[in-house]
């Protein structure tokens, strides 16, 4: 009996742990009308690179939502960039962060006419037409990245949600803005190696969620497999997205998904996502 009383305990627990935070359900309805391209609508056979206005504005043309990045420049300018350096876009050995953007700004991207964007540029270009998915990248001040790309954002007019693979950053918006949807980038950090390993497993498998609050998980598409993912998604109906989706077949498996980035294939924007009607489509497919 004492071991019942103890497996009980543990599971009460381990339940409180990786309990999410609760959503506003009008965010969940609006934010799964979108598809969201990666790091905008980039195309570099049209001289479009990613995270760039150009690539944004595409988004927008086509009635796509749209995906991007956050980080300090070495002058603390929010500006629209992924990597932490600037090798494989801009062919610089730099970081980012040791340039100011009067020096980012002369950088091409891909060899294009396009610069790197401030923030505030692109949410200017973007005006509220289609939401945005912001990713707060990692960083040593992640706290001032909060604040100031907070700051910038309750001034727009548009629609957004925030996310973030660093589990501080998204409790320091859940502080900073409770009213903002809130996500945690998750992958497979263990096979991945991308934290130390007792790190990997208790974000892995969700189990600071009691800290962090997110209010979304949005899932590598390799690593949907996780089970602690699986578990808060059974329990808890989280709002729940997945990156990066790159064909068809890939999107076919994931539709029921509220909040769906995609690159290098064009989705139909137009597409039925009302979840009644996803469930009984996917309900159909399994029967098959």
């Amino acid at each position: 009996m004492e071991y019942l009383y103890l497996a009980i305990i543990f599971g009460i627990i381990w339940v409180l742990m990786i309990w999410p935070s609760d959503f506003i359900r009008e965010d969940k309805k609006y934010f799964r009308k979108y598809l969201y391209a990666h790091r905008g609508l980039h195309d570099m056979s049209k001289d479009i690179p990613e995270n760039s206005i150009k690539a944004f504005r595409a988004a927008v043309d086509a009635g796509y939502g749209m995906e991007l990045d956050v980080q300090f420049s070495k002058d603390r300018q929010v500006v629209v960039f992924h990597d932490d350096d600037l090798n494989r876009v801009c062919g610089l050995d730099k970081k980012v962060n040791e340039l100011t953007y009067d020096e980012l700004k002369e950088l091409p991207l891909n060899g294009t006419d396009e610069r790197i964007p401030l923030f505030t540029d692109v949410l200017a270009a973007v005006n509220g037409a289609t939401p945005i998915v912001v990713e707060l990248k990692n960083c040593r001040n992640h706290d001032d990245l909060v604040k100031d790309t907070n700051a910038i954002l309750i001034r727009y007019k548009g629609r957004y949600c925030v996310e973030s693979f660093n589990p501080l950053i998204v409790r320091k918006y859940a502080k900073t803005n409770p009213m903002i949807l809130r996500g945690l980038l998750m992958c497979n950090h263990i096979k991945e190696k991308t934290l130390k390993p007792v790190t990997a497993f208790l974000i892995q498998e969700m189990l600071l969620n009691f800290l962090t609050r997110p209010q979304f998980i949005a899932c590598d598409y390799n690593s949907l497999g996780i089970w602690g993912v699986n578990i808060v998604r059974f329990l808890f109906r989280p709002v729940m997205a997945t990156w990066t989706i790159r064909d068809q077949e890939q999107f076919d498996k994931i539709k029921d998904f509220d909040i769906i980035i995609f690159e290098h294939f064009l989705p139909d924007p137009n597409q039925e996502r009302d979840e009644a009607v996803l469930r009984k489509q996917i309900r159909a497919e399994r029967k098959k």
